[in-house]
């Protein structure tokens, strides 16, 4: 039986401070024998991500060469990448910590985006240009969400710096989606009209015309 989060978080922050005092990961390797069978991974987790929160890197580290798995051997899981965004949203610092720590800029997660498609969705535009910085696949598609690449993802949000920021990387606008539309189609249907001219200048196609007599 797992404890209540409050009774976690509490002991989370017990051996935080003791690990922090006595720099030993013998403290955090403790506490997380003493917890239940089934809380032990979830204190492990609380402890490092608390440690990147606060951007202790030193100790941080100490976990990850003591057992803790930044990337989950579970498939339906999110990766550290997407959840640095959903706690800490536009750091590029964390992710570039993350990512020199091994974590998989390429993860796919539940809705089959990668880190990419999240950072460009949540307008974290300097957590997307370090993921661009470090190689991530610009035309990168998604399969659940109609074969989206990132800059349909901006196209639709209608916002313009991420635009610019995925073509200075090659993204393609010319590229359709499942229901034929380019990212100029798409910016076109959202009525974000000052992204057509600069997609169809950067070689899209205006579709929507074609799309309205599906």
């Amino acid at each position: 039986m797992s404890a209540p989060y409050n009774d976690l978080r509490w002991l989370c922050d017990e051996v935080l401070r003791a690990f922090r005092k006595s720099r030993d990961i013998k403290t955090v390797l403790l506490g997380v024998e003493t917890a239940g069978t089934n809380d032990r991974t979830r204190l492990f987790d609380c402890v490092f991500w608390s440690l990147v929160s606060g951007k202790d890197w030193e100790l941080a580290e100490t976990c990850l060469q003591h057992g803790y798995h930044l990337e989950s051997l579970e498939s339906y899981e999110y990766g550290p990448l997407y959840r640095s965004m959903e706690r800490y949203g536009d750091n590029a610092q964390i992710i570039r910590w993350l990512f020199d720590h091994g974590a998989d800029i390429e993860r796919r997660v539940i809705n089959h985006w990668t880190p990419l498609h999240k950072a460009v969705n949540s307008r974290c535009i300097h957590v997307a240009e370090c993921l661009l910085e470090r190689g991530a696949v610009v035309d990168s598609r998604t399969i659940i969400d109609d074969d989206h690449t990132p800059l349909m993802i901006a196209s639709a949000i209608g916002d313009l710096r991420l635009v610019e920021l995925l073509l200075r990387y090659g993204a393609d606008p010319s590229l359709t989606d499942a229901a034929g539309r380019d990212s100029a189609s798409i910016a076109r249907k959202r009525g974000h009209r000052e992204l057509v001219a600069r997609l169809e200048g950067a070689g899209g196609v205006d579709r929507s015309s074609e799309s309205d007599g599906r």
